[in-house]
Formats: C-alpha cells, sequence, structure tokens
C-alpha cells in the first residue's frame, strides 16, 4: 500500500496561529512547501489535562484514561496521597511502531520522550539523548548506539538541567540558552540526518525538543502584552525562536530531499500561550469554602513540614531558601530515582489530603482538584454518588465566581469533570475536576463573595505554558494537495501514521485515520 517510506518530524511546540506567522514570514521555506504541495490541519491536544499526558497520548493511540499518565512529573500514587514521577515503563501499552516492527517494518525512532529502548526492536530507539522530559536513561537499540552517538555528537547541553525550570534573569544567562538551543537544533539536525542516512527506514520519526524548552523560558521575548516584557531585551532574544525553527526547517528539507518518494508528516503536539494559570489560588479556595481544613489550624500541627509551612507554592519557597547551584549539585550526586522518590515525597510532606473532603494536586497549567473519595482513597471522607456529586457542584460554583482582584475578569472559562468526558481502566489516575482558566492575564489574587479575597504572588518561574492547539502539515504521494481540514487530533497520529505505512491499526485506538487528507 505505502509507496514509500513516511517521515515525521516532530516540533514539539507550535500552535497552527504562530507557525502560520513564521511560515509567512519566510521562517521556513521547506515547511512552506510542504504545506502548498500537501494538507494543513489544526490538531487538538491533551494538554489541558497535563502535559504529562501528551507524549503517551500520542504514541499508544488512547486517551490518558486508558493509559493513566497524567502529571508524570508528580502524580499522585494510587492507594495513598503520596506524589511520584512517572516514568517510561510505567505506559502500560505498546507504542505504536511495535506494531511496526511486529509486522516485519523497519523504524528509526529518535528521542520520543516517555519511551525506552527494546531489545530486538527491528530499526533503531534513541531515548533521551535530546528530549525535553525522557523519564529514561540515556539509551538506544541497539546498546551500542548510544555510545557512537556520544562519541560523535557529545552530550545535548539542555537535558535534565534542573536550571531549566526558571526563566533567564540575566543577560549572561539569556546567552547561554540561546547558545545552548541553537546547539542543540544544530546538533539534533546533524544526528537525524546521521542517523537517517542508515536507513532505508519504513518509518522515520525525529523529535525537537528546542522549541518546548525555548517557549516555556522566553515566551516573553515574543509577546509584548506580558508582564516580564522588556523593550530593551525582548527583541534581540525572541530571535532565538528564528535560530531555531530555520534549524529545523533546514532539516525537514535535507530529509525530504533525500527521500522525495516519502509521506513527509511535520507535526506538533501542543501548543504555547503565556502563563497565566491560577493554580496557586486552589488550596486557600478550598480551605475556604469548608472542603480542607484551614492553614492555621493545620500549620500549627505540622509547621515544620513544608506543606503545612508554605501550602501548595512550597516549592518556590525551597527554591528561595535554597540556592539553585545547591539542588543541581545534588541532584548530580544522589541517584535518580533515589532523588525523584524523596524530594517528591518531602515537599509534599505535611499535606492536609488526608483530612479533606477534596484537595489540590499538582499539575503544570491547568488547575486539578481530586475528591477524598471513599473507596479510592485510604482515608476517603467522600462517598460516591449524590455525595461526590454534590461536593463537585460546591467547588465548581465557588471557582466560576472568581474574579481578579486587578481586573474584575473571570479567571475560571470552565471546570470539566473528567468522569464525563473519559472512561477507562485509568480513571482514576486523573484529577476529579480540571480547571480551565481564562487565560486574561497574570494572576496576583482573587475575590468573590463566598471566599473573599485572596492575595498572593504568582509562583511559576517560566513565562510559557502549554495550550490545547497543535498542528500538522502533511505532504507525499499519498497526500492531498493543497487543501486546509477544519480539525483532528493528536490521537489521530498514530493510526494515521501506521496506515501510511501499511500496518492494520488496533481496534482499541480511540483515534482514527486522518482519511480526508489522503489520495492523490
Amino acid at each position: 500500500m505505502a509507496s514509500g517510506p513516511v517521515i515525521a518530524v516532530c516540533i514539539e511546540v507550535a500552535s497552527p496561529e504562530i507557525l502560520q506567522s513564521w511560515l509567512k514570514a519566510g521562517w521556513m521555506p521547506n515547511l512552506e512547501r510542504l504545506r502548498c504541495s500537501g494538507t494543513w490541519c489544526p490538531l487538538e491536544s491533551v494538554a489541558e489535562i497535563s502535559s504529562g499526558s501528551i507524549w503517551p497520548t500520542f504514541f499508544t493511540g488512547v486517551h490518558p484514561a486508558k493509559h493513566g499518565q497524567f502529571f508524570t512529573h508528580m502524580q499522585i500514587e494510587p492507594g495513598t496521597y503520596r506524589v511520584m514521577k512517572k516514568y517510561a515503563d510505567d505506559v502500560p501499552r505498546d507504542p505504536f511502531w511495535m506494531d511496526l516492527h511486529r509486522a516485519g517494518k523497519v523504524s528509526a525512532i529518535i528521542d520520543v520522550p516517555q519511551t525506552r529502548p527494546l531489545n530486538g526492536f527491528n530499526g533503531l530507539h534513541v531515548a533521551g539523548w535530546g528530549g525535553e522530559y525522557p523519564a529514561w536513561k540515556r539509551s538506544s537499540s541497539p546498546r551500542g548506539l548510544m555510545r557512537e552517538i556520544i562519541r560523535r555528537f557529545g552530550e545535548h547541553p539542555l537535558v535534565d538541567q534542573y536550571r531549566l525550570a526558571f526563566k533567564p534573569e540575566t543577560a549572561a544567562q539569556y546567552e547561554r540558552l540561546k547558545g545552548e538551543l541553537g546547539h542543540g537544533v544544530r546538533t539534533k539536525a546533524q544526528l537525524s540526518r546521521w542517523l537517517f542516512d542508515r536507513g532505508p527506514f519504513d518509518l522515520f520519526l525525529t523529535v525537537f525538543a528546542e522549541p518546548h524548552w525555548a517557549a516555556h523560558l522566553l515566551w516573553h521575548t515574543m509577546d509584548e502584552g506580558h508582564p516580564s516584557w522588556d523593550d530593551s531585551l525582548s527583541p534581540q532574544y525572541a530571535s532565538t525562536f528564528h535560530e531555531i525553527f530555520t534549524g529545523i526547517d533546514r532539516t525537514i528539507g535535507e530529509l525530504h530531499a533525500a527521500r522525495p518518494d516519502a509521506d513527509v508528516l511535520v507535526f506538533s503536539l501542543s501548543g504555547m500561550g503565556p502563563d497565566y494559570s491560577a493554580w496557586h489560588v486552589l488550596t486557600e479556595v478550598l480551605e475556604r469554602i469548608g472542603m480542607a481544613p484551614g492553614r492555621d489550624r493545620h500549620r500549627a500541627a505540622k509547621v515544620w513540614l513544608p506543606m503545612a509551612r508554605w501550602g501548595a507554592r512550597r516549592i518556590r519557597a525551597v527554591e528561595d531558601l535554597v540556592s539553585l547551584r545547591t539542588i543541581e549539585t545534588a541532584k548530580r550526586l544522589v541517584p535518580a530515582r533515589l532523588w525523584d522518590t524523596w524530594t517528591r515525597r518531602i515537599l509534599h510532606a505535611g499535606s492536609a489530603w488526608k483530612d479533606s473532603r477534596a484537595f489540590w494536586v499538582p499539575n503544570d497549567y491547568s488547575g486539578s482538584i481530586r475528591v477524598n473519595l471513599k473507596g479510592r482513597e485510604p482515608n476517603g471522607r467522600v462517598a460516591l454518588g449524590a455525595e461526590y456529586e454534590a461536593v463537585c457542584d460546591e467547588i465548581t460554583e465557588a471557582l466560576l465566581e472568581l474574579t481578579d482582584v486587578n481586573t474584575g475578569k473571570k479567571i475560571v472559562r470552565q471546570i470539566v469533570r473528567t468522569h464525563d468526558r473519559y472512561q477507562g481502566k485509568y480513571l482514576d489516575t486523573l484529577p476529579d475536576l480540571l480547571v480551565l482558566w481564562a487565560n486574561e492575564s497574570l494572576v496576583n489574587g482573587v475575590h468573590s463573595s463566598k471566599v473573599g479575597t485572596i492575595r498572593c504572588d504568582f509562583p511559576a518561574r517560566r513565562t510559557g505554558a502549554h495550550r490545547q492547539s497543535a498542528v500538522l502539515v502533511a505532504s507525499g504521494p499519498r497526500i492531498r494537495k493543497g487543501i486546509t481540514l477544519d480539525y483532528a487530533h493528536i490521537l489521530d497520529l498514530a493510526p494515521t501514521l501506521l496506515y501510511l505505512a501499511d500496518v492494520r491499526v488496533p481496534d482499541d485506538y480511540d483515534g482514527r485515520v486522518i482519511s480526508e487528507m489522503l489520495g492523490s
């Protein structure tokens, strides 16, 4: 069925609007040619659930209630109130390229986060060389390949760096980040082409993480409305995005030129926007409406524990007490799994979750609330059924009333009840309520008649946050020419890639083949 190989290039973060503006500006002429000769399609992500859900949703072809990956950096351990980190071997389903493997197809998989190489894989798999969140040790299949990669290309300068939790503050930090992002793109391009030449492959998939890092840390340099915009610095460092995207575009052009008979898919898995989350008010809102013990009473009992002392904004408080250099040094000295386990347990020690009817759980942008449900949590206080629904109703009503103390505008756009939207074996790993923000402005305080006024410093250290919109550009012998589609979902990418590789799509996938873009 397939007339040639499939080449897939993932630009981790790029919204349709921003990518269109950069195509119009002439930054990506190779991608623009593919767009004009093929199909343009906006994609919907699962970023509003959590950034930790994005990659497993893409590569398993099922939604988060079926693969169980929520905010994998800090996810509650089922049956406990402990927070844990999820790794690649916690994903309970095979990635779609294992279906290619079983069909005798040869694949190259490069830096797909939250995946791990398997011995005997039919092709090559590189994990953790240049991924934004590898969730697995740097490794490869075949095993010796990673050693050769390091010998030829060195290490990526940004992988597993704790400092990437903070936007740059000084000119030196900006320059260092700009240089590392540029080096990363150039080296990933060289690495991708070198691996491509080891083919032929039925599927070649390479991922560029640099747009992800840049959008998180430098969003304010291209958003004049952002509070951190600086007229003297922002235009200079916004050019970093130009360097990143022109470098990726050159790779797209080189790969396509090497195999003009290929179907080429270039896609992102989420967009990015300003970090105007208000997750930091959720704990106090829940306290004020009687869902959780009051802070004063809780602090008096456990004042020495981080969550009791500092509340949900605890990580910033700890980082202020302990220097970044100290944290980075300790992280290098302590075994990774030990560090991951105990930092999460220590930082969340002293929470009042077991004594609450509902409690905030960590997430990156959307607010996340878990009901302390009888039969699910070890100290459950709310019965499933009418009581559970009443608790969700009360929280929803209180949150939808909140306004920004500075603008008077509503800060919450929508409350999603995950059990109404999703079903699956791992539904209980998701929060019960997702709080989707209005995204109007940075929130330093909220007010309503029900909770009064809550004032707080905005704790985030990065200026960009994930958004729901992603994008696909496809071109090739099997792709319709010069069309624009209204909509598809990142769930549709895996079945479409399997179809193009002439491999049967599993019946239990939640996505579909994007058939409307296929044809001569």
